[in-house]
């Protein structure tokens, strides 16, 4: 029966999930649609994509193996329902115009006549989503919008907006960049951290005393958590303000810190240092994190909470939800407690919303019996905290208060202690400096729960008026899929398995696959994966880029970075200084990155002022395959059948490098000395055998067939709206980016 309920719960996820994702594909489909009216071929992408989704829910949830999905029958799937090649028999969509999407899990028990279990479901009328999204309803001289979106009509067309809408199915990265993080200081400031067996990020000052980041078996204490690995150029304590320490030590990594440095006495037995710069946008996080604290705290709970009346004076949590368990607690019941019972299904994640804006828990909590429950899948939401004071404890799970200033070791015995079995993620951080002793072990949360999305912009064809109504959004018609008309390509280069070449070249990447830029961790077509042109994921690499002026739209995103314009990654197109520009890049490798894709906006091909500097162009430079995308040199780097009129490789295709973290400054030089550092930068052919590793090339392949420099190139080329395209749906739980998102 336990084996029938998971399989049963599995199935049902996975057909919301699917039908889920039905629902945001049909929005694409149509926000990408001339007409306004999706035809047959954008019905079944988004069939599709909803079927691939379920599939991959169901084995997040469920031991399924391709071998069961392959041998997966379903006698009684009604006639009205589809499959789709390439995906199991088992998971099916009905025809209707509003289809229910049919889930069938291929786990069979041990009785005289095996069956399959868990069969659901589930209607796409509005039963599998958390709220309707608003309805848009127009003419050619009005426009009427419902449920609070707001709209813009311009030259023939609306724009709408929809509120906040949420995922009804859970993220299993909710925390996004601050996951891997053991403390996480939000806004303000760091005051004494005795002991953290994982990483830390400050967004203020730090100052620390006596200290100990990162797990060593040579430490004399016991490893409780999850040990770091030895990383010298991963920086396990990261301040956006000024650091100042004293006898301390960094076990496994470095400390990197955007102001100044004060160091007394510090050892780095992992071979790290100090070093300045920055990683991570404090603000932006600081932003994401309060968006999740109220998200969290509106769920409805589907737990009970009862007093237990026992010599802990403790409670029980009691949850039978397989995926997320919801509880309400006060400040008053965690004050009053001595320990919390977990009565909840092996695996799944515990969220306990307290309500309290001064809470002080000096009394302790301890752990009276996780039982199920894992200290990784346990999240404490104090969204209404400004204040919290923990004393004495053997706290388990995640402390969420990213409004609060929290202070711990006050007002208890200095052999007592506060062991944090979790992440801390606060405001502000201080620590009792002289009575208590305070540890945090690294049990970084991975549970899953539902999170915020963007709002939703929809277009459609409103005849030939142009009247604003609300001017709140302005959205650019687009001609095809991917980037709005044109299509851009996409090469690869590097040395793996054989001599420095051209790797794959992909004619119409974003018209083929949908998409509007490429996601190096897990893109479209794998040829493009990182670790191809990495095989080892320990190797260690440094991103330089090249040609940003002329591909001005291009945007990245790299480790815990936001993205950004090319213009605005590090200071490569602001520095002349190559000493300076290597300084500043961090170190990556594949177990450290985290993030790393390329993107342009839906009109990227428009002639814009995209730089900001009075001139117009296109946001990505047009010119033609052959000019581009060929090593001519493997040992100097030279490129193709034609370079740049000033000399640039790959004819100015927007160029990422991957570079060995070694590299010297006398190494590397200025893509175009002439145009200065807005040109980016390009490792010298002396050295580029032995200090290149790969790179990415993007260039748009305009209809006009001229390359840079030729006489009828121009950089304001016209956009190309009747551009050729053959979509294909891209492999099943790939992330390359849409809608310029």
């Amino acid at each position: 029966m336990q084996m029938q309920r998971k399989a049963q719960n599995a199935a049902d996820s996975a057909a919301f999930a699917g039908i889920a994702e039905y629902e945001q594909q049909l929005d694409y489909e149509m926000s990408v649609s001339n007409d306004g009216v999706l035809d047959a071929d954008a019905i079944l992408r988004a069939k599709t994509w909803a079927i691939a989704e379920a599939k991959r829910y169901a084995e997040r949830n469920f031991p399924v193996t391709d071998e069961k999905w392959n041998a997966c029958t379903d006698d009684t799937r009604p006639a009205d329902y589809i499959t789709v090649a390439g995906y199991p028999e088992c998971i099916s969509i009905s025809t209707l115009t509003s289809p229910k999407l049919r889930v069938r899990i291929p786990a069979r028990i041990s009785t005289t006549f095996g069956r399959v279990l868990g069969t659901s479901f589930v209607s796409s009328d509005g039963s599998a989503i958390a709220s309707s999204k608003p309805t848009t309803t127009t003419s050619a001289a009005t426009t009427t919008t419902t449920s609070g979106a707001t709209s813009t009509t311009i030259a023939g067309t609306t724009t709408t907006t929809n509120p906040l809408i949420y995922n009804v199915t859970c993220s299993t990265n909710p925390l996004g960049n601050v996951t891997p993080f053991n403390v996480w200081v939000a806004s303000g400031d760091l005051e004494y951290l005795p002991y953290a067996e994982g990483r830390v990020a400050v967004a203020g000052n730090a100052d620390l005393n006596g200290f100990s980041i990162g797990y060593s078996s040579g430490g004399g204490r016991p490893l409780v958590g999850a040990a770091l690995s030895t990383d010298p150029s991963r920086s396990d304590l990261i301040v956006g303000g000024d650091l100042d320490m004293k006898r301390g030590s960094f076990n496994t990594g470095s400390a990197l810190t955007a102001g100044t440095i004060k160091q007394s006495k510090i050892n780095y037995p992992g071979g790290g240092s100090a070093k300045t710069g920055s990683a991570i946008n404090f603000a932006t996080e600081f932003s994401n994190l309060k968006t999740l604290t109220a998200y969290w705290a509106s769920l409805p709970s589907n737990g009970t909470v009862t007093a237990r009346g026992d010599y802990f004076a403790g409670y029980t949590l009691t949850g039978t939800n397989n995926t997320y368990n919801v509880f309400a607690m006060n400040d008053t019941q965690l004050a009053s407690t001595g320990g919390l019972v977990y009565e909840v299904p092996s695996g799944s994640t515990v969220l306990v919303n307290v309500t309290g804006t001064d809470i002080s828990l000096n009394d302790g909590i301890w752990d009276a019996a996780l039982k199920n429950a894992n200290r990784n899948r346990i999240l404490f939401n104090f969204h209404e905290a400004t204040k919290l004071s923990i004393g004495r404890a053997n706290w388990s799970g995640t402390i969420f208060a990213p409004l609060a200033d929290f202070t711990t070791g006050w007002g208890i015995p200095k052999k007592d202690g506060t062991l944090f079995n979790g992440a801390v993620i606060v405001k502000s951080f201080q620590q009792h400096r002289s009575n208590a002793y305070g540890e945090v072990n690294n049990f970084p949360f991975t549970g899953c729960l539902p999170t915020p999305v963007p709002p939703a912009t929809t277009t459609t064809a409103v005849g030939p008026t142009t009247t604003t109504t609300v001017a709140t959004t302005t959205t650019v018609a687009q001609a095809g899929p991917g980037v709005s008309g044109g299509h851009f390509d996409v090469d690869v280069y590097h040395k793996a398995f054989a001599n420095y070449s051209n790797k794959k070249h992909v004619h119409q990447y974003d018209d083929k696959y949908n998409v509007t830029g490429v996601n190096f961790l897990n893109p479209s077509d794998q040829s493009f994966n990182i670790a191809n042109a990495i095989p080892v994921a320990t190797t260690n690499f440094k991103i330089i880029l090249a040609h940003q002026y002329l591909n001005p739209a291009s945007r990245l995103q790299v480790g815990l970075n936001p993205t950004q314009q090319v213009k605005n990654y590090g200071i490569l197109a602001s520095s002349f200084d190559a000493s300076a520009v290597l300084a500043s890049l961090p170190t990556y490798n594949r177990n450290t990155i985290s993030t790393f894709t390329w993107n342009l906006p839906l009109d990227a091909f428009a002639t814009k002022d995209w730089w900001g500097d009075g001139v117009a162009r296109a946001g990505i430079i047009p010119s033609q395959t052959g000019c581009v995308n060929r090593i001519t040199n493997a040992s100097t780097g030279a490129t193709g059948s034609k370079i740049g009129p000033n000399g640039e490789r790959f004819d100015g295709a927007m160029t990422i490098t991957l570079i060995d973290p070694n590299t010297t400054a006398s190494e590397l030089e200025l893509a175009w000395a002439g145009g200065g550092p807005k040109y980016g930068w390009k490792v010298k052919s002396t050295s580029f055998a032995s200090r290149v590793l790969a790179e990415y090339t993007f260039f748009w392949h305009h209809g006009n067939g001229a390359c840079y420099g030729d006489p009828d190139w121009v950089m304001d080329a016209p956009q190309d709206k009747l551009s050729g395209f053959s979509t294909v749906t891209p492999p099943a739980g790939t992330a390359d980016p849409k809608n310029g998102a």
